[in-house]
Formats: C-alpha cells, structure tokens, sequence
C-alpha cells in the first residue's frame, strides 16, 4: 500500500480550495449575469409594451454588448428600430436573424418590412418573395409582397392583382384592397403623375424644405446668398398645390419672394398648372409674373407641355412660352424645352434638356443643360444676355420622412460674370 508524504497532501489542498472557489464564483457570476439579463430582457419587453422603444434600446444593447449572441435580445433590438422608424439599423439587425434562421417567417417578415418602409421596396421584394413561397399560410407576408409589388417605381400592377386575388381566396376573412382598380384601357395615359409629384413619398402628403444657396461670382462681383423655404401638399391623385418664401441676395441688394402655385387634373391625361409670383421690393427680380401650363400625356410614356407666363420688372416685362416634350423609361426622364421669350420688341430662344434617374422610389439625381438668351435686371438696368449654364440636382431620402436635397451649377452670363452655385437642403415630409 503506497502513502503519500503528508507534506505533498497537505500543500495541494489549498490549489484545490482555490480551484473550487474559482470555480464557485465563475458560477455565481455566471447566474447573476444570466438573472440580470433576464430582467432586462423582461424590462424591455415591458417598455416596447409602452410603446418606449427608446428605452427598450438602451437595455437591449446593454445585453449585448456582454452578450453579442443573445438571440432574444437581438430580435427585440430589431423590432424597437422598427418602430422607431430606423430602417437600416432594423435591416441590420434582421439580417444577423435571418443569416442564422434562414426559415424564421417572422425574421424575413421584419427585414422586407424594414427595407419597404425604408423606401427600398426591391430589396424587400428580393427576402418577401421566397419567404411567403416558403410559407404560404402566412397572411402578413401575402400582404407585404402585394405592398412592395405596388411600391417600386414601375408598379407590377399585374403581379400584385394576381398575387391579391390568389391570397384573397387563401384567406378570404382579410380585406385585400390593396391593388387599385384599373382606369379603362381606351384612356389610361402613360404618365399619370406630374414630374413634382412623382418625387413624393407616396406614404404622406405634406412636405416642407429649408434650403441655403450660395453662389460664387468672378470678376470682383459680390457673391450671391440665398434661403428659401418650400411647402408642398397633395390633395389627390394629380393635385398638388405648392409654394415658397425666398431671401436673396444679389449685388448688396435683398429681394424677397412670395410663390404659389398648384397642379390640377383636367381629365385623365390632361394636367393645369398655374403659378404666381410676387417680390414687394423687386431690386433684382421680378415684380410678379403668373404661369399657366398644360401637361398632356400621351401613350408609352411620352409627356407634352406648353405653357405661358408673363413678367413684370421695374424696367421692363417678358413673356415666356415655354414648351416641352419628356419621356419616361423606367427609371429615367428625358425632357427638352424650347422657350421663346418676348421682349423689348425682340425674341429671345432658351433651350433645355435634362436626364433624371429615379432611385428607391422617390429619390432622384437630374443632370440638365440650357443654353440661350435671358432677360433679367438689376435696379433700373433691363439685362439681355447670352446664357449657358448646366448643373447637377437631386434629392436622396434618408428614410421615409427625411431627405437631403443638393444642387450644383454653373451658369456663364454673357461677358459679365461666370456663376458657380451650390445649394443644400433638408426635407421633411408627414
């Protein structure tokens, strides 16, 4: 029988009362982080129940910020974004759910929502599609393919029509008016929205903009600032009223301007619109003038437009016809305007073309050109130049209520000055 020395027994008792010890918190540790996340896992439930997502947030990163693969925190975290209307963050978190439950109905129903709602409908198109085909029997994600379907750019009226009509018969205790009814083929248009209201978020109907200008001078002019304030509203489907209030300032001189105006449907393809004008100091520009146009639209996205408004200055006045043709294709306008201006007993001509891409939805980018003879004035002076300018124009929406509006240009008036301009604006729409 073989025996330890007791001095080796007695010096490894007190390596194995450490190592139970150790041992004993680690797991006393481990319970009280596991009891504590658990009541602020309770806890953010409680406040999304309150509708307190911001709160809910707070604790739920805090949990993973020790604990990146809680599941449950993750998917809270998810559905708080979303209804605080942060769609990419929500994107993001939905998308770490979806990587490791790729057959959760209800993880790709929250990440289509995130990027529909976040304006990127066939980013939505592209999780809801294969999810509701996975998963028939779930109403919510029927619905939300139809949604996205109407929601892209060039509606896929057909696809959805289709899609409600099979799902109304799957589940024929919901309403599924989500596909409008068809206007008759023998006078549908091709174009039914305005080129205003296309860049509108289907979603709201009122809009306003605070926009800054500046624009740089050669030749030692002074530079010109400016500050404009935009608000628009939809009333219906191709009615639309508008107006502005603008601050300039041109050659030390400050001008401000009251604007007005509203698009209004005639018939199907037939579209008025009417715009007003008026400066109480009119230094350096117009007094008033007043607009009437009509947009006609014609088969396979062909758009017409002639119009006249009428100007009057401290000098002078000027009568503008202006004209138009556009085309849609997709995503893209293509648009030229011929105008002729009439004044002080001459006829000047103005030619524009523009190319817009639309993207997600309502944003936009526009590259345009124009080149003529303008009337303008300054004080007493009545200006008849040669003008050419092109510039760069658009407007990015962050998510479904905010947009960041943006313009460059560059503008050779005569042999008096070249214009360089930037402007920035910032969109909220409700």
């Amino acid at each position: 029988m073989k025996y330890w020395p007791e001095s080796d027994v007695m010096s490894k008792r007190p390596e194995r009362q450490t190592s139970r010890l150790r041992d004993a918190l680690a797991m006393v540790c481990l319970l009280a982080s596991l009891a504590a996340h658990a009541a602020a896992l309770e806890t953010a439930q409680q406040k999304m129940q309150t509708q307190d997502y911001a709160a809910a947030e707070q604790l739920l990163r805090e949990v993973l910020n020790s604990e990146p693969d809680n599941v449950e925190a993750r998917a809270l975290l998810a559905r708080s974004l979303l209804r605080q209307q942060r769609y990419a963050e929500a994107a993001e978190a939905y998308q770490w759910l979806l990587t490791r439950y790729p057959q959760d109905s209800d993880v790709a129903l929250g990440l289509a929502q995130s990027h529909l709602w976040g304006g990127e409908p066939q980013a939505a198109l592209d999780v809801v599609t294969p999810a509701r085909e996975h998963n028939p029997a779930y109403a919510d994600l029927w619905r939300l393919n139809i949604q996205a379907l109407m929601s892209l750019q060039v509606p896929q009226r057909d696809q959805a029509l289709s899609l409600q009509t099979e799902a109304a018969q799957l589940f024929p205790q919901a309403s599924w008016d989500l596909v409008p009814p068809a206007m008759p083929a023998s006078s549908e248009p091709g174009i039914v929205l305005t080129n205003i209201e296309r860049t509108l978020d289907p979603r709201h109907d009122q809009q306003v903009e605070l926009s800054l200008f500046q624009d740089f001078l050669s030749r030692g002019n002074r530079n010109w600032q400016g500050v404009q304030l935009d608000l628009i509203h939809r009333i219906g489907p191709r009615q639309v009223v508008y107006g502005a209030l603008r601050r300039s300032e041109r050659f030390d001189e400050t001008d401000h301007e009251l604007m007005a105006g509203a698009y209004l449907p005639l018939n199907q393809r037939l579209t008025l619109n009417v715009e007003g004008m008026y400066s109480p100091a009119h230094k350096v520009v117009a007094r008033n003038s007043l607009l009437a146009s009509l947009q006609y639209a014609l088969d396979d996205g062909w758009v017409l437009h002639a119009g006249v408004r009428h100007a009057e200055y401290n000098a002078s006045s000027a009568t503008l016809l202006p004209l138009g043709v556009e085309r849609y294709v997709g995503n893209w306008r293509f648009a030229y305007s011929p105008t002729p201006i009439f004044t002080e007993g001459r006829t000047l001509y103005n030619h524009r073309i523009q190319v817009s891409r639309y993207y997600h939805d309502n944003s936009f980018i526009t590259a345009s050109y124009s080149r003529g003879e303008e009337s303008d004035q300054f004080l007493s002076t009545f200006l008849i130049s040669d003008v050419y300018s092109f510039g760069l124009n658009g407007r990015h929406w962050l998510n479904q209520d905010w947009a960041v509006s943006w313009q460059l240009n560059q503008t050779q008036q005569g042999d008096s000055y070249q214009r360089n301009g930037i402007g920035i604006g910032l969109r909220r729409a409700f």
